[in-house]
C-alpha cells in the first residue's frame, strides 16, 4: 500500500469493475441510546445506490495532502431502516448528518468512505496516515482545521462493543473521526479503519488579489 493517488475509475470500466471489488456499506443501528455500528462488504455486486434523501451535497470538501485526499463531502442520513450508506460514489465520502457539523465545539463529526481494494476509493490509504497529519474540511472561503492524534483498527465486534465511545455525541471539544474498512481477504473486510483528529480551528482565507 502507497501513499500515491489512486487514478479516478472511467465509469465504463467502474461498471465492469465493481462486479469484482468488495466494496464496503457502512450500517449503522440506533436501539435506544446505543448507536450499533458495523460495516458490512458486499462482494460481486455493485454499491447501493442511495436515494436523493440519504445522499445530499454539503459544499464541504475534505483534504488531506498528505494521503492526497480531496473529496467532496456529501451528507448521509440513516433510512427508516437504521442503515447508513457510504456516498456510491467512492471518490465522494459521507457526513453523517446527524453527527456534529464541521467547525462545532461539542460531539463528534463523523465521515465515513469506501476503500476499494483495486483502488479508487478515497479512503484506499486512511490507515497509512501518520499522528500530527493535517486535515481540512474547506467550504467556501474557510477551512476548518485538524490535526490527526490517533490511527487503529478494530474487529466488527469491537466496532459494536465500543460504540458509544466511537459514535456517541455527548462530547466536549469536538472530534474529527474518519471511517473505513480493512483487512481485505479476497471476499470481504473484516476491520473497520479509524482516525481520530482533534480541532486546530477555523481560518478563513484571504481575499485573492
Amino acid at each position: 500500500m502507497t501513499d500515491a493517488p489512486a487514478p479516478a475509475p472511467r465509469e465504463t470500466s467502474s461498471r465492469r469493475s465493481w462486479g469484482a471489488v468488495g466494496v464496503a456499506t457502512v450500517l449503522a443501528l440506533l436501539a435506544a441510546a446505543l448507536l450499533y455500528y458495523i460495516v458490512t462488504p458486499h462482494d460481486d455486486a455493485p454499491p447501493p445506490l442511495a436515494s436523493p434523501a440519504q445522499t445530499k451535497p454539503t459544499g464541504y470538501h475534505l483534504v488531506v495532502s498528505s494521503l492526497h485526499i480531496d473529496a467532496p463531502i456529501v451528507s448521509i442520513a440513516m433510512t427508516p431502516a437504521r442503515v447508513l450508506t457510504p456516498p456510491a460514489n467512492p471518490r465522494e465520502v459521507g457526513w453523517w448528518d446527524d453527527s456534529a457539523k464541521p467547525g462545532a465545539t461539542d460531539g463528534q463529526t463523523i465521515i465515513a468512505g469506501h476503500t476499494v481494494h483495486t483502488g479508487g476509493g478515497q479512503f484506499d490509504h486512511l490507515g497509512t496516515i501518520k499522528k500530527g497529519a493535517r486535515i481540512e474540511i474547506i467550504r467556501n472561503r474557510h477551512t476548518e482545521e485538524y490535526v490527526a492524534t490517533k490511527v487503529f483498527t478494530l474487529s466488527k465486534k469491537d466496532v459494536s462493543d465500543q460504540a458509544p465511545e466511537l459514535f456517541g455525541q455527548k462530547r466536549h471539544p469536538n472530534r474529527l473521526v474518519l471511517i473505513t474498512c480493512g483487512d481485505w481477504t479476497g471476499s470481504e473486510y473484516l476491520t473497520n479503519v479509524f482516525v481520530y483528529a482533534r480541532p486546530l480551528g477555523d481560518q478563513q482565507m484571504s481575499a485573492a488579489v
